[in-house]
């Protein structure tokens, strides 16, 4: 799982919010919808991966989802 910051410029600060449910990775492609992230593609290490997340940050996280 790949931890998922958010910047509030008001206070100059980073948060942790509900991480996203993916391979950490370099090189990837993001970016937001408004309400949503997605995160597709990148490597980790030698591997290329060709996969894709929708990342709902506002959502609560369930373990047992």
């Amino acid at each position: 799982m790949a931890s998922t910051w958010e910047y509030d410029p008001l206070l100059d600060e980073w948060e942790n919010i509900t991480a996203l449910e993916a391979t950490a990775r370099q090189d990837a492609v993001g970016f937001s919808t408004g309400l949503k992230g997605i995160v597709s593609l990148g490597r980790t290490g030698s591997l290329y991966l060709d996969d894709t997340y929708e990342l709902f940050p506002q959502q609560e996280y369930d373990d047992e989802d």
